[in-house]
């Protein structure tokens, strides 16, 4: 059988089948045609009835006098009432206000018609995010832009939102560690092949496992040297500086690096002093810059050696810094060429 056959017999098939459908149609459209026209009448008599009867009960009320036509006065009322409705607005003042009273955010209302500071909108931010109900709340590059007042500010505004509502989180994304490494838990971190890992803040300032992540919590490339390990008496040699490393996992004549963990660096002696090293500069400092919330020091030790130490912020006296005293944890050894963290004296 040729194909245009074969075409022709589907045609009559399908024309078949066409007609077919068409005829079911119209005689379906036809049924609900006459089962409309067979229910109206009784509908009609229904509502017809119905409204009889409330026409009855209204001439009964009539003819018995219990028809209410007086109308009485409610204005008096009316006004009272309407004293004791309170506007939108002022409903949303009134919340706004109380919820900025319960999480102690402070703001100059008077500068709200005026030019706002960024920190006045990271405010008014915080209060959209909670009035909109969102469970996730970020603060993108916002602590860079803060004096360290308003990040001590912030830093209790969150803490403060969380305990009003336990369920939302607040991711804190900044360009320098720094700026919040003292005002977080903890650290979301990504590695050169975006793995990451959360660390907590203690963790990351007291044992940070890499050097690259050491370089990254304390914001600079500074207290890190180069020193030699030897067996025979259990020490790394930096130039002139012998640090007693019992106990660590080093080969002999091999290179490490060393890195000074600021927050163990002190220019007093203190209950923190590590004994067993009894490591410390002797001598005094040459200049002292502040960067930040550090202090980079030039110490010149009593064998014309000159230190760039970057430490924590203090108080300083510059006529009794005659000593640098290294508490326990301030050596850090990596390795290096792994750069990962082999142990802490």
């Amino acid at each position: 059988m040729k194909d245009s056959q074969k075409k022709e017999i589907l045609k009559a098939i399908l024309k078949t089948w066409i007609q077919l459908s068409d005829d079911q149609w119209y005689e379906y459209n036809e049924k609900q045609e006459q089962l409309i026209v067979t229910l109206l009448p009784d509908e009609a008599s229904i509502i017809k009835g119905k409204v009889i009867e409330h026409f009855h009960k209204y001439h009964l009320a009539m003819l018995n006098d219990t028809f209410i036509t007086k109308k009485e006065d409610y204005s008096e009322l009316i006004e009272k009432v309407k004293n004791k409705i309170v506007s939108v607005s002022n409903q949303a003042y009134d919340y706004v206000k109380e919820l900025m009273l319960d999480l102690n955010i402070k703001m100059n209302w008077l500068r709200l018609t005026k030019n706002l500071s960024s920190f006045d909108h990271t405010k008014i931010r915080l209060i959209n995010a909670l009035l909109a109900k969102k469970e996730l709340i970020v603060l993108h590059h916002t602590f860079d832009n803060l004096t360290q007042s308003e990040a001590n500010e912030l830093y209790n505004i969150i803490n403060n939102i969380k305990n009003y509502n336990p369920q939302i989180s607040v991711l804190v994304v900044v360009k320098n560690i720094e700026n919040i490494k003292n005002y977080v838990n903890g650290f979301l971190l990504f590695d050169k092949q975006n793995h990451y890992k959360v660390i907590s803040q203690v963790q990351a300032t007291t044992t940070p496992m890499t050097l690259e992540l050491y370089k990254t919590i304390f914001a600079t490339s500074e207290n890190i040297f180069r020193g030699i390990y030897h067996l025979s008496n259990q020490t790394i040699q930096l130039d002139d500086i012998i640090i007693k490393a019992a106990n660590l996992p080093l080969i002999n004549n091999q290179e490490y690096i060393i890195a000074i963990n600021p927050k163990y660096l002190s220019f007093e002696k203190t209950k923190l002093y590590n004994k067993e090293t009894t490591l410390h500069f002797k001598g005094s400092v040459k200049t002292v810059k502040k960067s930040g919330g550090a202090i980079v020091c030039y110490f010149e030790t009593h064998h014309n050696k000159i230190f760039k130490l970057i430490v924590d912020n203090q108080q300083l006296n510059l006529r009794k810094l005659t000593m640098i005293y290294f508490e326990k944890g301030a050596v850090l050894v990596y390795d290096k060429e792994t750069q990962k963290l082999l142990g802490i004296i």
